[in-house]
């Protein structure tokens, strides 16, 4: 078991405060929701090993992405996420 921690940013590098996430595990066991603090980032409580869905939103950006994450990640792994801008 571990955190789940998320920076999100856009296409510029730019920090997306207050974007909202959410996940569920593959096996529908458990689920949360979050929202990035003003520099982009978030971090969860602790969670039990498996495989979960992250879904990350932002009101002022043009999709939704959805992750695939592995809980514990093998050391020194990471994935971004960013965000296109809205035409």
């Amino acid at each position: 078991a571990e955190n789940l921690a998320v920076k999100v940013v856009d296409t510029t590098g730019r920090s997306l405060s207050g974007a909202r996430l959410s996940w569920t595990r593959v096996d529908g066991t458990e689920t949360g929701k979050g929202r990035c603090d003003s520099a982009g980032y978030f971090e969860s409580e602790t969670l039990p090993a498996g495989q979960y869905q992250l879904r990350v939103e932002s009101a002022d950006f043009s999709r939704k992405t959805t992750l695939l994450v592995q809980i514990p990640r093998r050391l020194g792994e990471s994935q971004q996420v960013v965000f296109d801008a809205l035409p």
